[in-house]
C-alpha cells in the first residue's frame, strides 16, 4: 500500500529527496546502525589501546625511578672490590658530626632508629 502511494506522488511530480529515504527505509537506517556501532567499537578500542600504552609508560617511568633510587640508595650496582688498602681519609672523621659518624661506624640499628623517630613525633 505504502509503495502504490508512493508510485501515485512520484507520477504527480512528488519527488521523494535521498534525505528522506533514511527516515523511510528499514535497511537503510539498519545499515547506518550497524556502521555507527562499528565506529563506535573501534573508537572505543583505540581509547583502550591509548589507556593501555599510558599504563605502560606510567609503569616503566616508575620502573625507572625505582631504579634510581635504588642505585642513589646503594642497592643498584656493587661496586668493584679495591686493589690494596683504603685511601687514608686524614682528619675527615674529627670534622664529622656525631650522626655522621655514626652512619660511618655502621650506624644505630632500625630499632634505634625507629625510637628515635617516635620520641621525636610524639605528641608533648
Amino acid at each position: 500500500m505504502e509503495m502504490q502511494e508512493r508510485l501515485e506522488l512520484i507520477k504527480q511530480g512528488n519527488i521523494l529527496h535521498p534525505s528522506n529515504l533514511e527516515n523511510n527505509s528499514v535497511l537503510l537506517r539498519e545499515q547506518m546502525e550497524e556502521e555507527q556501532a562499528i565506529a563506535d567499537e573501534e573508537q572505543m578500542m583505540e581509547e583502550q589501546q591509548i589507556m593501555q600504552d599510558q599504563a605502560a609508560e606510567q609503569q616503566a617511568m616508575e620502573r625507572e625511578t625505582q631504579m634510581d633510587y635504588e642505585a642513589a640508595e646503594g642497592g643498584g650496582m656493587p661496586e668493584p672490590p679495591m686493589d690494596g688498602p683504603p685511601p687514608d681519609l686524614g682528619n675527615v672523621a674529627d670534622q664529622m658530626s656525631d650522626p655522621a659518624m655514626e652512619r660511618l661506624q655502621g650506624g644505630p640499628t632500625a630499632r634505634e632508629i625507629q625510637r628515635r623517630e617516635f620520641a621525636e613525633n610524639a605528641p608533648q
